[in-house]
């Protein structure tokens, strides 16, 4: 971004960043702010200013009534250059998810202009929301009324590193999607075991995922996703500092613990969820008092199998796992770093043994 910036500069341009993130951050411009320093986005660093948008501006409507809305920074602006992530989303299915239109639509629209589109997406596809029908429709209306548009498309490998970028016309941002969400899926970290009795996850937040704990690394979307991985039960620990107190995604854990209901800022957290139509995420499963109790509790209702603990669903490099002989883990590639000593709960009753 800082030599887009600087090649920008160098063009005779004045170029400032707007944050296109809809409900993320809180909804609210120091969350996001906030948010793009965690990414490295500061102004000091890229050489632009943030200008984060006081209000959207109805610029069209959906078919079914719902307003399209961009930035005031945006629509008084020269020129507009989208950059993104190309991946899989924890909502919509189909051919495209997010994206460079996605963050036209969505992330530029501010919460009130997500919040009408994922309510729109929901009236054609229920509760398994169709995002390609929607964008179809709307990015040719807010392309003609954004300044010329171009696009920056991304991809990430499973360890989070840059694998592909690629630039996009503005009336190509959909094919761009949409070829480019095949490479992403081929790409996308995969939990180093498939099944098991327990996941515990150590960290759940909405820089993580945007449901905390990504569904397609879990295989959880409030049920099964076939075909992903199995466990039967899963803890989450806490929330992340970068989350704000957003819980959204914490109804895809069975159990938690008292420490994060307390860390839950549930005004944030229902944003989130009307926002994306999907408020039973916020539901609070089994609160237990402490990690060991959790575990033992959990363990008391499953099969029996490995255990699997990790950070959270964005860090899969390293992982403990309980309960798979040697043979079987270098059967599968993976590698023994450490075998951890007994015992994994301290007098208080937490992890021991812990990525923190």
């Amino acid at each position: 971004m800082a030599a887009l910036a600087t090649a920008l500069h160098d063009a005779g341009a004045s170029p400032f960043i707007v944050p296109a993130m809809g409900s993320h951050g809180g909804g609210a411009p120091a969350g996001q702010v906030e948010q793009l320093a965690r990414l490295g986005v500061e102004a000091a660093r890229v050489g632009a200013p943030i200008l984060v948008p006081e209000d959207q501006r109805k610029v069209a409507r959906h078919d079914s009534g719902p307003p399209l809305l961009l930035p005031a920074p945006v629509l008084d602006a020269q020129g507009l250059v989208l950059i993104n992530r190309v991946k899989l989303h924890t909502l919509f299915v189909g051919p495209v998810q997010s994206g460079l239109s996605k963050m036209l639509l969505f992330g530029l629209g501010g919460a009130l202009g997500a919040e009408a589109a994922h309510a729109h997406a929901a009236s054609i596809g229920g509760s398994t929301q169709r995002l390609l029908p929607v964008l179809e429709k709307a990015v040719p209306r807010l392309l003609d009324a954004a300044p010329p548009t171009v696009g920056l498309a991304l991809v990430e490998d499973e360890t989070h590193a840059l694998s592909h970028a690629e630039a996009s016309a503005g009336a190509d941002l959909l094919d761009t999607d949409r070829r480019l969400l095949t490479l992403a899926a081929q790409r996308h970290p995969r939990l180093p075991i498939a099944r098991g009795a327990l996941l515990i996850v150590e960290e759940i937040g909405k820089e993580i995922s945007g449901t905390g704990l990504d569904p397609h690394v879990i295989g959880r979307s409030v049920g099964r996703r076939p075909g992903g991985p199995q466990f039967d039960a899963i803890l989450a620990c806490a929330l992340s500092r970068g989350t704000h107190g957003n819980a959204h995604g914490i109804a895809l854990a069975d159990h938690t613990l008292e420490s994060l209901v307390g860390q839950i800022d549930r005004e944030v957290t229902a944003l989130n969820g009307r926002t994306s139509g999907a408020p039973e995420r916020g539901k609070i499963p089994r609160t237990h008092e402490t990690e060991e109790l959790a575990v033992l509790a959990a363990l008391d209702r499953c099969a029996p199998g490995p255990v699997l603990q990790i950070r959270n669903t964005l860090a899969l490099s390293d992982a403990i796992i309980g309960g798979v002989s040697a043979s079987v883990l270098a059967a599968i590639g993976l590698d023994i770093i450490e075998k951890l000593p007994e015992p994994y709960f301290d007098q208080a009753g937490s992890l021991i043994h812990r990525f923190e």
